[in-house]
């Protein structure tokens, strides 16, 4: 039987959501209702209410957003669930999801933090734990980080990520100017950056500062995508010493740009590997695995950014409101 419940609701794809009421329906085979108490409002269900997410295809408005969370279980439990495959997002009282989708909360967990950050966590965790050739620490050995987009969310909390998983250098690239500054004011051993390069500096500059801070980097995360890429690989790549060490590219997010045009000899002149890494390639397992992993560290708050946490009744100007300056959550 269905449910009537609140939830924020997107009734044109670009519009902010709005607070009413739709009829959740009963949970299929494999699934289980999840009573919400907090869900964040990260670039991934931002992109999927826009209705610009290569996942959005088979959506219909109005649209319930939201892509994952932390609530309860029938049975009690707290769990964080992902429901990037649900039809109905958990900006909602209510949410069916898979049960293979939730794993549960340790006791110590804040369900309000691990809600707001998993997902920016997961974005770089995945893009360095799944590396070739990675070990983790303490078996791992020092690897240098460059981080396109290092300013955004995702961004500055895989900066903590990386030096969880064993890199000894991290350079950030990004365009607000005084967010690079904090990340580098505050040092490598408290969240922060060891250089930066501030893509509004113009390409000359970008390129040189580039090719002196970043030409032996082991792996860049992208945010960016699009033209800053560009700027910034070609200037790694002829700045390298030796053609044979590895430069992993993972491409994350494409805030810049989806598209972007490379010269072939750049994949062949040099040991460089282009891959992407998301929620599509991930199996159920795998996820799994990492997503607990994760929760560990954000439960322990070795992981943490600052967190604004919103009414969920006030969506719609919570929405409107977000300026980056802390991840937005709605809470029920």
């Amino acid at each position: 039987m269905s449910k009537t419940v609140d939830a924020a609701l997107v009734h044109r794809f670009g519009d902010a959501p709005v607070y009413g009421t739709y009829e959740l329906p009963p949970p299929k085979e494999g699934q289980v209702q999840v009573k919400v108490i907090a869900s964040g409002l990260s670039q991934l269900a931002k992109a999927r209410a826009n209705g610009t997410h290569y996942s959005c295809g088979r959506m219909t408005l109005p649209v319930v957003p939201g892509v994952d969370g932390v609530g309860t279980l029938p049975d009690g439990k707290t769990v964080f669930f992902t429901a990037f495959k649900s039809k109905a997002g958990p900006f909602a009282e209510y949410v069916n999801v898979s049960l293979e989708d939730t794993v549960e909360l340790p006791a110590n967990a804040d369900p309000i933090h691990v809600a707001a950050l998993a997902n920016a966590g997961m974005a770089s965790w995945l893009a360095l734990s799944r590396r070739r050739n990675h070990a983790v620490p303490p078996n791992a050995k020092p690897f240098n980080v460059f981080i396109l987009g290092v300013t955004g969310m995702s961004g500055r909390l895989g900066v903590q990520v990386a030096r969880l998983l064993g890199a000894s250098r991290i350079v950030g690239a990004g365009r607000n100017k005084a967010v690079l500054d904090e990340l580098l004011k505050v040092g490598p051993g408290n969240g922060g950056v060891d250089d930066i390069v501030c893509l509004g500096d113009g390409d000359d500059k970008v390129k040189e500062a580039v090719t002196r801070l970043a030409a032996d980097t082991d792996v860049i995360l992208d945010f960016l995508w699009g033209a800053p890429a560009k700027v910034c690989m070609e200037a790694i790549l002829k700045a390298r010493k030796t053609d044979e060490k590895l430069l992993e590219w993972v491409q994350i997010g494409a805030m810049a740009g989806a598209e972007l045009a490379l010269p072939a000899p750049w994949l062949r002149a040099q040991n460089f590997f282009i891959c992407g890494s998301g929620l599509g390639p991930q199996s159920n397992e795998v996820m799994h695995k990492h997503l607990s992993d994760l929760i560990v560290h954000l439960a322990e708050k070795s992981l943490s950014l600052p967190v604004n946490a919103v009414p969920l009744k006030d969506c719609e100007a919570g929405w409107n409101a977000d300026k980056g300056d802390g991840r937005l959550v709605f809470v029920l």
